[in-house]
């Protein structure tokens, strides 16, 4: 029998998607990475399931709310607003870093 590769599960997420890929996670049995990109308004618990996370939060205070993720520490402070963090090349090369790290055989490119 041939031996399936393994599989990763990564949940990006952004303002209040943050929450919703949390909540996902929280219903899988494994997640190996989740990013979590300024997560707004209400507060969230950190799933215990998730095995890696990356956590980006804004330079510029707007009128979002900047949720906390409670059991989670180390927030990346990104330069710009909410909006613009999920366009921050110093965040998608972090990402691109952290999914190419999941002793994962193919690797992720991104063109400039």
């Amino acid at each position: 029998a041939k031996e399936k590769p393994r599989r990763h599960i990564v949940l990006v997420g952004h303002s209040f998607g943050c929450e919703a890929i949390d909540k996902v996670a929280a219903q899988l049995p494994v997640v190996d990475l989740a990013v979590f990109i300024d997560p707004a308004w209400d507060d969230f618990t950190l799933a215990p399931n998730i095995k890696k996370y990356l956590w980006f939060r804004r330079s510029d205070l707007g009128i979002e709310r900047e949720a906390k993720i409670v059991g989670a520490n180390g927030a990346k402070v990104i330069k710009g607003g909410h909006n613009d963090l999920p366009h921050s090349a110093e965040l998608v090369a972090e990402v691109v870093n952290a999914v190419n790290g999941l002793e994962s055989s193919r690797q992720v490119t991104v063109a400039p």
